[in-house]
């Protein structure tokens, strides 16, 4: 009688072991298809923004008869966008508040 009731405690031991296993890798599977999507979406955009700021350094070189002043704008914009972004990050906590964000849909889903 002991000895089935060690049994099949050892039984759910196991099975729930390889349960948790079974859990913890298909977390890991997703977590890692979701970073590759991410990094090739960043990718492709890095690659939109590339070839988009060519083009219009480009063309604000032809319309100012140039052949650099339209480099240097666009330079100077994505100059204005960074610092921008920092200051941001100074007064608003950016990063903290992106963290608190995520945390909190994390929470969500775990409750689904």
């Amino acid at each position: 009688m002991k000895k089935d009731i060690f049994e099949n405690i050892e039984g759910l031991i196991k099975t729930e072991k390889e349960l948790l296993k079974m859990e913890l890798e298909e977390h890991i599977a997703d977590a890692t298809a979701k970073v590759i999507y991410l990094l090739m979406i960043l990718v492709f955009s890095f690659l939109l923004l590339s070839f988009v700021s060519l083009g219009l350094a480009n063309y604000i070189n032809h319309v100012k008869e140039s052949g650099y002043i339209g480099f240097l704008w666009l330079g100077a914009i994505y100059l204005v966008m960074i610092l921008l972004l920092f200051i941001a990050n100074q007064k608003m906590n950016l990063v903290k508040s992106m963290r608190a964000y995520i945390i909190k849909n994390l929470d969500r889903k775990k409750r689904n």
